[in-house]
């Protein structure tokens, strides 16, 4: 992985990981340091992203057939209050009709 990634022309492109499996903390935030990488986790099972800002990936609680609740989406606005800039790809079944509700609890304050 370090070798792909610090052999590659990243242009002006802000490069996002994903650890998949059992990764401790450190280990996750050392190689997003070194490698100068956005960690993306999904909000709801994993409270730490390391990075200079969010990229959440929501999978779906319990499988990609969830469906958000109006809760779940007030809970990631909070989330991505935390940081400055923050990214949401819903990758779901219901990707599409959650990510159009959480748009529009963006906009009301």
């Amino acid at each position: 992985m370090r070798s792909f990634f610090n052999a590659i022309d990243r242009g002006s492109f802000i490069l996002v990981w994903e650890p998949r499996g059992e990764w401790k903390d450190v280990e996750i935030e050392q190689i997003c340091e070194q490698l100068d990488l956005i960690e993306a986790v999904d909000p709801f099972t994993r409270k730490i992203a390391f990075g200079q800002m969010n990229y959440f990936r929501l999978h779906g609680k319990g499988g990609y057939r969830y469906r958000f609740t109006d809760r779940d989406l007030f809970q990631l606005r909070r989330r991505c209050d935390e940081k400055k800039l923050s990214y949401c790809m819903f990758n779901n079944v219901f990707m599409y009709d959650d990510a159009l509700r959480f748009s529009d609890l963006l906009f009301v304050r």
